[in-house]
């Protein structure tokens, strides 16, 4: 089952999307598909609403405390402990007036410009990989 699974995503992944829709086609279905969201349940200002706002430093902090230790790292290789260490060394090296390399700073900017100007395809940031994972109790 997993080797069937492992297949299907490696062949999605590596296969380009079949769009047979013009661009007006596609904008007429995508109306078509908007309207039916009934009106109590469409924001009045979406260009509003708090996932347009900038990321502060301060939710970058939050997600940094909140990230698992000993978890499978992304493509890059780098794991949560990375981040965190960078981090405490910053921490530590302020109390010491010493200058240091703010991590925080850099992600905050980072996911900023992300969320300004999209995710340069040439960086491979948004390459994710896929692997179902059957637990013992629950093997469907």
């Amino acid at each position: 089952m997993a080797q069937l699974a492992r297949n299907y995503y490696k062949t999605l992944q590596q296969s380009d999307p079949v769009i047979n829709l013009n661009p007006e086609e596609n904008d007429r279905q995508l109306e078509s598909i908007l309207d039916e969201i009934p009106n109590n349940q469409k924001i009045e200002t979406p260009d509003e609403t708090a996932l347009n706002w900038p990321i502060t430093q301060n939710q970058v902090l939050r997600a940094l405390h909140l990230m698992k230790n000993a978890m499978a790292t992304g493509l890059d290789g780098c794991p949560y402990e990375l981040w965190k260490t960078l981090k405490d060394q910053y921490d530590a090296a302020t109390r010491t007036n010493q200058n240091a390399f703010d991590i925080v700073k850099v992600l905050t900017a980072v996911f900023n410009d992300i969320c300004l100007y999209g995710v340069d395809p040439r960086t491979g940031f948004a390459q994710g990989w896929m692997c179902p994972i059957y637990k013992k109790k629950r093997p469907h």
